[in-house]
């Protein structure tokens, strides 16, 4: 966790179109910083996002960073960037008198980058001060000049001091005071991709940049693009166009850019200049105010030979060395932050469509579960429980209320005593001896039986419909997903649903009290155990997630009084007797409870298995704070009263 800067939270300074000087809390855009670092990375790993994010982002990152680590005490970098042959290298070494590659040989002259710093720092204990200029960077010292065309990682530079630049004196500073840094990058042309990267990782850090492009490439695609670029994080931009006959010609190759190239329809670079920079300047806007320098061709090409295009300009050196350290750099960090603050805004936008597109689909997940559930409960009926129940209340009806009645059973009719004693026999015959094709089974094991067939209905319908986003299931997945649901005991019943059923009971017994009276004797099931395990089987043709609401219930095919078996037995007695209600109330309740416990079973264990990372991601997608990070994103370019 970064902690708080010393002696106080500086102001940082930057300058209006108005000329008005308006100042940021550094604490408050350095926590509004960290905090987004951690949100964005995240934010397009759940949208998984695979586009580039934009320079400014980056930007903003490497200058917070440098600025956290030295104190608020920003010291400025300045880099030379362009394309291969622009002569970068070549103005380094005039500038810094540093030894470099440069000049008319095998490209590319270099892999790593060249930093001149001031004298002050160049000692062995300001290392953890000058690596804090360059945050993440490996910092060397150059011994000789080769050392640049080793291959020793994006993150290296090499680095020398200069106690003069362009001829003129640094000037007097402490160890503490900032400093310019000026740093040479490989060409962000160049063939070798990792020459690119290293350039464009020292242009995110760099709040100052010197555009170094020949008059013969000021137009090239490339090099208009890396142009835009630079417009959107550099705080100062100072353009250099070499290789041209004179000053004049570098001023109408520039003019024909500014008022022809970037100002044709017909050409894909205008909408890449309309941009707003944080001043509220487009960036078109921008470079037309930037310096221009011209540095004509020479076989011995000198300093001297610099000439500034832009009216009244001051030599490079001296407009480099004139920099006030804490404005650019305040400066810098909020042009990072503004160019950042749209594209937040535009992933915040993504994030909320996402949200409500995931969460569609979470929900269709939740109602094909809540079907399963309701197929795998409706394909069984409780009948061992529920007759337990009806006795249970039948008993109790004869303490309350019948003990003085005496109903012989011969006065029940002779179809009845025999409909009571199939079902009796029946279900001890089930019990005593369960085996395949008997209607009357366990209940694990009805449920087990269907709960793998809508499982394998479930993920064959998953795969045919699953959101781009999601990716492919093949089907060994889905295999494995079905046996890790398969391995888990599926969780007994809760007893919620009884109480629909006890009160139906109670009422059938108080509406029917002779009757209730006769059904503990005629279904005599005092030496039948475990009654209250066993369930009816109400197996027929089709798919568990067919075109019925609800399947297996008792309207929908399962005790029909004009069947055969034990289902039709016990609808026949249910009718004479009056007590379907009860055996529907029954069957109601149970479906309610039994297909949301079997829904959630799913949820726990199939769905982790077939969709793990996906599911967790779209949760968190969910709840994710996109409005708190379009309020960090405000923070970034927010700007209190004056101080």
């Amino acid at each position: 966790m970064r902690q708080p800067l010393p002696g106080g939270m500086p102001a940082l300074f930057s300058r209006s179109n108005e000329q008005r000087v308006s100042c940021m809390k550094l604490d408050s855009f350095l926590d509004s910083t960290d905090r987004l670092a951690t949100l964005v990375p995240e934010l397009l790993h759940l949208l998984g996002e695979k586009e580039e994010v934009p320079t400014s982002w980056r930007a903003l990152l490497e200058r917070s960073g440098a600025l956290r680590r030295q104190g608020g005490k920003l010291s400025l970098v300045a880099t030379l960037y362009g394309p291969t042959g622009a002569g970068k290298s070549t103005l380094f070494r005039q500038l810094t008198g540093i030894e470099v590659p440069a000049g008319d040989e095998i490209r590319p002259l270099s892999r790593g980058c060249a930093m001149a710093v001031p004298e002050q720092w160049d000692q062995a204990e300001r290392g953890p001060a000058l690596r804090s200029v360059l945050p993440g960077f490996d910092l060397r010292p150059l011994d000789r000049p080769d050392r640049l065309r080793q291959e020793d990682g994006q993150g290296l530079v090499w680095y020398r001091s200069a106690e003069r630049l362009g001829g003129e004196s640094r000037g007097e500073a402490g160890p503490g005071a900032p400093g310019l840094f000026l740093v040479d990058v490989p060409d962000f042309n160049s063939l070798e991709i990792a020459n690119h990267e290293r350039a464009e990782r020292v242009l995110r850090r760099a709040e100052v940049v010197v555009f170094v492009v020949t008059g013969d490439s000021y137009a090239d695609q490339k090099v208009v693009e890396e142009l835009a670029r630079c417009c959107q994080v550099a705080a100062r931009l100072v353009i250099l166009i070499t290789k041209v006959a004179s000053a004049e010609k570098a001023r109408l190759k520039w003019a024909d850019l500014l008022d022809d190239k970037l100002t044709r329809p017909d050409l894909p670079w205008r909408a890449k200049f309309q941009g707003k920079r944080e001043d509220k300047r487009t960036l078109e806007e921008f470079l037309r105010g930037c310096p221009v320098h011209a540095w004509p061709f020479s076989a011995n090409p000198s300093l001297e030979d610099l000439r500034p295009v832009t009216e009244g300009a001051p030599s490079l050196a001296s407009l480099l060395l004139g920099l006030d350290a804490e404005k650019v750099a305040a400066e810098g960090l909020l042009q990072a932050g503004a160019s950042t603050r749209e594209w937040i805004g535009q992933l915040a936008d993504r994030a909320e469509a996402a949200r409500k597109e995931r969460q569609g689909w979470r929900a269709s997940l939740d109602e094909d579960l809540a079907r399963a559930g309701l197929a795998v409960a409706g394909h069984e009926f409780p009948i061992g429980r529920t007759l337990e129940v009806l006795m249970e209340e039948s008993r109790a009806g004869q303490n309350r209320m019948f003990q003085w009645i005496t109903y012989p059973i011969s006065r029940i009719s002779g179809w009845l005593q025999g409909g009571f004693q199939v079902v009796t026999e029946t279900i001890r015959s089930a019990i005593s001896q369960p085996g395949p094709g008997s209607e009357l089974v366990r209940l694990e094991v009805a449920e087990r039986k269907s709960l793998l067939k809508v499982a394998e209905e479930l993920t064959d319908k998953w795969r045919d419909r699953l959101p781009a986003w999601v990716g492919k299931l093949d089907s060994d997945r889905c295999r494995q997903a079905r046996a890790a649901l398969e391995a888990v005991t599926l969780p007994a019943p809760k007893t919620d649903w009884e109480g629909t059923l006890r009160q139906a009971a109670k009422e059938w017994v108080e509406k029917n009290p002779t009757l209730a009276h006769t059904l503990p004797t005629v279904l005599d099931m005092t030496a039948v155990g475990g009654l209250g395990l066993f369930v009816l089987d109400l197996s027929f043709a089709g798919g568990l997630l067919g075109s019925h609401v609800v399947l297996g219930s008792l309207g929908t095919g399962g005790l029909v009084a004009g069947g055969a078996g034990l289902a039709a037995v016990l609808a026949r007695m249910a009718d004479r007797m009056h007590f379907r209600g009860v055996l529907e109330e029954a069957d109601r309740a149970w479906r309610e409870q039994r297909g949301r416990e079997i829904a959630d079973h799913l949820r726990q264990h199939l769905l982790p298995a077939l969709l793990g990372e996906k599911l967790k991601e779209t949760d968190r997608l969910t709840s994710f704070p996109v409005e708190e990070m379009r309020r960090l994103a405000t923070e970034l370019t927010r700007k209190p009263d004056h101080e």
